[in-house]
C-alpha cells in the first residue's frame, strides 16, 4: 500500500492536536512514517470532509504506532459554531450551504469500501497488540456516511465508546459497523441539538436500525438513547416496527438503559424492554405530548413490562408532560377522576416483585392521578428490598389541584415508619418543580410538611432530602 504524506517539517515536533488538512498527499515510505510516529503524539484528529484526507487518515491510523493515542476523533461536518479557522479546508460561515453545513462534496462509500470494512471489522487484529488497550475510549462524531465508516473501520479492533450526536436526515452510519465492532462496550445516540420549544418535532426511522444494530453486538453494555416515535403521522414507521425484525432470543442486550428526552408510545417502549432481557439500569426520561388524542402511556402495562425484567435493580421512570398545542395547565386534559389525563392512564401497580434496590419514579406513575384512587399502601406497591426511594413531580402543574403536601404525607409517612415493609430502605428523597410564578403544586413545600417528613425519617433512621427543582 502506498502511504500519503507526512509533511517533513512536522518531523521531530510532538503535536497535541493534529489537523489533517495540514498535511500534504506525496507517497511516504513505511520506515519513515514508523519515524515520524515515533515523534508526534496524537491526542485529538480533526478531519475534513474530503476524500483525500480521509485516506491520510486510514493509513495514519492503520499504523500500530499512531492510532493507540488518539482519545476523540471528530468530524469536521459540522455546525457554523465550528471553529472553522482550525480547518483549512472547509469553507468559513459564509460559504455554508443548507441547514448550515458547508457545502463540500460528499460522496458515499462505494461497495468496494463496504466489502473491505466487512474483511477488516471480521479479520484484522487489533492494531496494537503490544500495547494495553483494554482501558482505552475514544468518542466519535461524525456527521457524514463515509467518514463514520472510515474511521469506524481504523478504529474498530478497540473502540470502546462511540456516540453519534447529529440528525439521522443528515448522516447514514452503517448499522452493520455497530453490530460488529468487537470492543464496543457504550453506544449513544441523540441528536445534535433539540428545539426548546418542541422536542420531539423529528421522526428519523434510521434511528431506529442503529437501535436494532446495538442492540444485536453482545458485547455492548451501557445504551444512551434520544429517540422518539412518530409524534403525529400514526401510520409512519415506529421503533417497534423496527425492533420487531430481530428474531426471538438473538439478541442479549445491553446492562444498562438510558433513555434521554425520548418519545417512545407504550407498544415502542414494551418491545425495546423484551429485547434487553438482562438489564439491571434502567432511567428513562420520556418527553409526553399530552394533546395527543390517539396515544396513551398505560401505567399498568408499563408495570407488566417492567415486571419481565428479573435483574433490574435500578430503576427510573419520569414523564414531562409536552403539550403540543401549549395548552393551558388549567386546561383538562381528561379526567383525573378516571384516573386518565393527559395521555397518562393508571398507576404502575405493584412492583413487589422486582428486585430493585434504587426506585426514581413520576408521582403520577406510581400513584395515580388522585389520591383517593389509591387503593393500596406504599407497602403493598414497593419491593421490600428497596433502599432509596425518590418521588418526582416532574409533571408540575398538571397535577397540582389533586396532590397535595398532606396527601403525599399521608403515603410516604406510614411506609417509612413500618420497618418491617422497608427494612433496607436507607433513603427517602423528594424532588419538587417550582412553577412560573415561584410555587410549587398544593402545599408540599410548606414548612411544617417538610419538618415532619424529616423527623419521620429521623426516627425511622432514614435519610431524608427535598429537592426543590
Amino acid at each position: 500500500m502506498t502511504l500519503p504524506t507526512f509533511p517533513s517539517e512536522l518531523i521531530g515536533k510532538i503535536l497535541s492536536r493534529l489537523n489533517v488538512a495540514d498535511l500534504h498527499s506525496t507517497a511516504l515510505t513505511s520506515p519513515a512514517l514508523r519515524k515520524v510516529a515515533n515523534s508526534i503524539l496524537f491526542k485529538e484528529l480533526v478531519i475534513p470532509s474530503n476524500r483525500s484526507s480521509l485516506k491520510l487518515c486510514q493509513a495514519l491510523l492503520r499504523n500500530p504506532d499512531l492510532g493507540h493515542d488518539v482519545r476523540h476523533v471528530s468530524f469536521a461536518y459540522a455546525e457554523r459554531r465550528y471553529p472553522f479557522e482550525y480547518l483549512p479546508n472547509v469553507p468559513h460561515p459564509g460559504s455554508l450551504g443548507p441547514r448550515g453545513f458547508p457545502s463540500l462534496p460528499s460522496p458515499p462509500l462505494s461497495q468496494s469500501d463496504l466489502d473491505q470494512a466487512r474483511y477488516v471489522l471480521q479479520h484484522a487484529a487489533s492494531p496494537v497488540p503490544d500495547r494495553e488497550v483494554v482501558s482505552w475510549s475514544a468518542l466519535l462524531s461524525a456527521g457524514s456516511f463515509q467518514a463514520a465508516a472510515v474511521i469506524i473501520i481504523l478504529l474498530c479492533s478497540n473502540l470502546r465508546s462511540l456516540e453519534l450526536n447529529q440528525p439521522a436526515s443528515d448522516f447514514h452510519f452503517p448499522p452493520f459497523l455497530l453490530v460488529n465492532l468487537p470492543e464496543l462496550r457504550n453506544f449513544t445516540l441523540k441528536w445534535h441539538k433539540i428545539p426548546v420549544d418542541s422536542p420531539v418535532s423529528w421522526d428519523h426511522p434510521a434511528d431506529y436500525d442503529l437501535v436494532v444494530a446495538a442492540l444485536q453486538n453482545p458485547v455492548i453494555d451501557c445504551i444512551r438513547l434520544h429517540i422518539t416515535d412518530p409524534v403525529r403521522d400514526t401510520s409512519a414507521t415506529t421503533l417497534e416496527d423496527a425492533l420487531r425484525s430481530i428474531p426471538e432470543g438473538s439478541c442479549k442486550g445491553p446492562q444498562a438503559l438510558y433513555l434521554e428526552k425520548s418519545y417512545l408510545v407504550s407498544a415502542s417502549f414494551g418491545v425495546l424492554l423484551e429485547k434487553c432481557p438482562r438489564l439491571h439500569t434502567l432511567e428513562a426520561d420520556l418527553y409526553w405530548d399530552g394533546c395527543s388524542s390517539n396515544r396513551t402511556i398505560d401505567c399498568a402495562t408499563l408495570g407488566r413490562q417492567l415486571g419481565k425484567l428479573p435483574m433490574l435493580k435500578h430503576l427510573g421512570y419520569k414523564i414531562k408532560i409536552w403539550p403540543s398545542q401549549a395548552a393551558d395547565p388549567s386546561m383538562t386534559g381528561g379526567d383525573p377522576d378516571s384516573g386518565d389525563m393527559w395521555g397518562v392512564k393508571g398507576r404502575v401497580g405493584s412492583l413487589k416483585h422486582l428486585k430493585l434496590e434504587t426506585l426514581e419514579m413520576s408521582l403520577v406513575v406510581l400513584l395515580g392521578w388522585t389520591p383517593s384512587k389509591l387503593d393500596q399502601s406504599l407497602g403493598d406497591i414497593l419491593p421490600r428490598n428497596l433502599r432509596s426511594l425518590c418521588l418526582t413531580d416532574d409533571m408540575g402543574d398538571f397535577l397540582y389541584w389533586k396532590w397535595e403536601g398532606e396527601d403525599l404525607l399521608g403515603v410516604l409517612c406510614p411506609y417509612i415508619e413500618a420497618r418491617d415493609t422497608a427494612p433496607s430502605l436507607e433513603r427517602v428523597e423528594m424532588s419538587l418543580v417550582w412553577d412560573e410564578e415561584g410555587g410549587v403544586p398544593g402545599d408540599m413545600l410548606e414548612p411544617h410538611n417538610r419538618s415532619r417528613l424529616r423527623e419521620v425519617c429521623a426516627t425511622a433512621r432514614v435519610q431524608c432530602a427535598i429537592l426543590d427543582l
